[in-house]
């Protein structure tokens, strides 16, 4: 369809340029008007890389800024202990014993250990997270550092004793449960009933996460290795700075690791920006792709162009005249490719986000178009057309006037 697009656009705009632009402009025009479908297939590629990094640009932002907000409110804890690295804690590859926590309480500087045992039990043939948390020191510890916000908090409070668990919003889409529904897991020895009481905004996992008291789950799954240690401090309720010199003394006597808030959330930012820098760097395959279909579309219009060139040449046109004649064209592609791309990445984005990721993660993002991130890739797109325009542009002021008028 784009040389179809590219045909009309130009012939909408030609009366206007033929009375408002120069004479370089004019001829890159009237070269776009004769070959639109040489030219709408160049405007096509470009157009498609400038879609999709509008898609994972405003896909990125959307996800992001929700997902770091939320990020900011759960994660309160001044300290983390685990075994090995963050990434084997999520993964329950190196899992610590219960007594942990005990001997960490008792640390004279603590006030609160929420203690997490991560699991990945199948429900309904998708594998999804199993969040088993000190439901009581989690929902307290937080809502003291966090008065306001945080509505589902307090649902945490009455999971004790219980075979009550709460899940996230993706998990309820995907798996169509309502509170007041039972589940039921894989246990040790058998399948283990548990009821829904609510759902909580939670993006830990994107096949739903299931949350429920580690005490509770503990004696239902037989279970009572522990993964994470999340240490409140006494000195950070009054907003102090949050260092305990005895829990770095602990944590190196067992053999343990620990970071603070700030390092954990940025662990967590780094692994969501890097998803996107890996999409990213596969558009600039597109790129190249685009940059290379602009040099060849404009060395064959100079090809088929030489004897034209060649009149031009002779009858006063001056080599600068020439040349900016097919550097205009060039430009012209990039902003033609760059307007079309932009168009088709809006509806791309808003796809991806409310259909597709619907779909896949349950998980619901309010679309946010980078108008900013546009800015700089409609930059990179008519740039790289200009500077591939340059070879043909130069490959026209050389052509010889005897040579171009006997062409053909």
């Amino acid at each position: 369809a784009a040389p179809i697009l590219v045909g009309a656009v130009v012939s909408a705009l030609l009366p206007l340029i033929r009375v408002t632009c120069p004479i370089s402009v004019r001829l890159a025009f009237d070269n776009l008007s004769r070959a639109p479908g040489r030219t709408g297939v160049v405007i096509g590629a470009l157009g498609a890389g400038v879609a999709l990094m509008f898609q994972t640009a405003g896909v990125g932002r959307s996800n992001e800024e929700p997902v770091t907000t939320w990020i900011a409110q759960v994660v309160q804890a001044d300290h983390f202990v685990f075994s090995g690295n963050m990434t084997a804690a999520n993964s329950s590859n190196s899992p610590m014993a219960p007594g942990i926590a005990r001997e960490l309480r008792a640390l004279p500087e603590v006030d609160r250990v929420m203690t997490i045992r991560y699991a990945r039990p199948e429900f309904n043939g998708t594998v999804i997270c199993l969040i088993a948390m000190d439901a009581v020191d989690y929902s307290q510890a937080t809502r003291d550092r966090v008065p306001t916000g945080l509505p589902d908090l307090e649902k945490f409070l009455g999971l004790p004793g219980t075979n009550d668990v709460l899940v996230s919003e993706n998990f309820a889409r995907r798996q169509n449960v309502k509170i007041g529904d039972t589940i039921t897991l894989p246990g040790p020895t058998g399948r283990v009933p548990l009821r829904v009481v609510g759902t909580v905004v939670d993006y830990s996992w994107s096949r739903g996460t299931v949350f429920m008291d580690r005490t509770r789950y503990a004696e239902l799954f037989g279970d009572e290795l522990i993964d994470m240690c999340h240490v409140f401090l006494k000195s950070s309720r009054n907003g102090t700075a949050a260092h305990d010199p005895g829990l770095e003394a602990f944590v190196a006597d067992k053999g343990l690791f620990v970071t603070d808030r700030d390092g954990l959330r940025k662990f967590l930012s780094e692994l969501i920006n890097r998803i996107y820098q890996l999409a990213y760097l596969q558009q600039i395959v597109v790129g190249v792709v685009a940059a290379l279909g602009v040099v060849t579309a404009l060395l064959i219009s100079v090809l088929q162009r030489k004897r034209e060139l060649g009149l031009l040449l002779a009858i006063g046109a001056t080599p600068g005249q020439v040349l900016r004649s097919v550097m205009a064209e060039a430009v012209l592609l990039g902003v033609f490719g760059t307007a079309l791309g932009i168009l088709i990445g809006m509806p791309m984005e808003w796809y991806v986000l409310k259909v597709v990721m619907v779909d896949e993660s349950g998980f619901v993002f309010d679309v946010v178009y980078p108008w900013k991130e546009a800015l700089g890739i409609a930059g990179v797109s008519i740039l790289t057309a200009t500077l591939a325009g340059l070879l043909p542009a130069w490959r026209a002021i050389q052509t010889r006037i005897p040579d171009a008028l006997q062409y053909e």
